[in-house]
């Protein structure tokens, strides 16, 4: 796998890596299916995250999705842009004449676009531009909000259903959409709400309705963005039970000594971390119930479950928070059970 860091030794064998892979690939017959995109990317294994990756082809420009590493650097993702670009334009040197990578780091609600032309790379290849002027030549975009002062990316007559989306206007932001739904079934989370919207996103896309895509792309990333803070709020729970449990029990004598002096002991704070870190992931499926009623309903039962934590009722809280689980079809991902 390519591996970077952002020294010379790293260009030195990003530099290697597009040289190493110049061999003209045969011509390809009939249209590029988004599958096959994927395909090439997966087994040139840029980067490890390919799970989430999306790929499609319009008018010889081909999009792609990708998650962005916590730690990788802006230099890093032109790195990771240019193989990507350099693996397809290989692959499919008549189809793919422009790359433009779009990563995603939705925990930050950040996303970074960067843009590869034909030339770019056929200039490197020929020794007229070098590795560093390449890559300082790139520029990357972070983009804050996605879905805002975009403007509408016709496609051709090529289908991209095979990657999840149709040809139509706004096709990168409906892949990172798609790309957001699947990280967060991913971490446990019930999207077929989320899902039932995208559809729906995607008969507009069909129909080319510009307007209503205008109104439905941003509010479904804001729905998404809604439920990526409650995963997160879940997960920063699960993680800091250790620490809680291991600062009380430091500060007791024995496992019983909070309790005499009124406080919470490690068993109390072990099992109110993990219901607590249920509850909230239970907080994003209720948010997605489309019949207001049963929402509210809901909401009555979460503030049952939130007194029975209070009142220490471990096992009752437990036996609540499992049956709304099972009705929601919610799995918590952080092994609280």
């Amino acid at each position: 796998m390519f591996k970077k860091q952002a020294t010379a030794a790293s260009l030195s064998l990003f530099a290697s890596a597009l040289v190493l892979i110049s061999a003209a690939a045969p011509a390809h017959a009939g249209p590029v299916t988004p599958t096959e995109l994927m395909a090439i990317l997966k087994n040139a294994k840029i980067i490890n995250q390919s799970a989430l990756m999306r790929a499609a082809l319009t008018d010889q420009e081909a999009l792609v999705t990708a998650k962005r590493s916590a730690k990788d650097t802006d230099n890093d993702c032109k790195i990771n842009a240019v193989m990507f670009a350099k693996t397809l334009m290989d692959a499919y040197p008549e189809q793919v004449l422009r790359v433009k990578v779009m990563f995603f780091d939705f925990e930050k609600s950040r996303y970074s676009q960067i843009v590869i032309r034909k030339g770019d790379v056929a200039a490197f290849r020929s020794g007229s531009l070098s590795k560093d002027a390449l890559l300082g030549s790139l520029e990357i975009t972070n983009v804050a909000d996605p879905t805002m002062n975009a403007a509408a990316t016709q496609s051709g007559s090529g289908s991209a259903s095979g990657a999840g989306v149709v040809a139509g206007p706004f096709q990168d932001k409906r892949l990172l959409l798609l790309s957001h739904i699947e990280a967060l079934s991913q971490k446990g989370t019930n999207v077929k709400a989320f899902r039932a919207i995208f559809d729906q996103i995607e008969d507009l896309a069909r129909q080319g309705n510009e307007t209503a895509l205008n109104q439905k792309i941003p509010y479904l990333f804001e729905k998404l963005q809604e439920q990526q803070k409650l995963v997160k709020q879940a997960s920063q729970v699960g993680k800091s039970t250790t620490t809680a449990v291991q600062s009380s029990s430091s500060n007791s004598s024995s496992p019983n000594a909070g309790a005499a002096a009124g406080q919470p002991t490690a068993a109390d704070n072990l099992n109110a971390s993990k219901l607590i870190s249920r509850r909230l992931f239970l907080e994003g499926a209720i948010n997605q119930a489309p019949d207001d009623n049963k929402k509210n309903s809901y909401k009555q039962r979460v503030a049952h479950i939130d007194s029975l934590i209070e009142e220490h009722k471990w096992k009752d809280a437990d036996k609540e928070l499992a049956t709304m689980e099972k009705e929601l079809d919610v799995k918590h991902p952080f092994g609280f059970h």
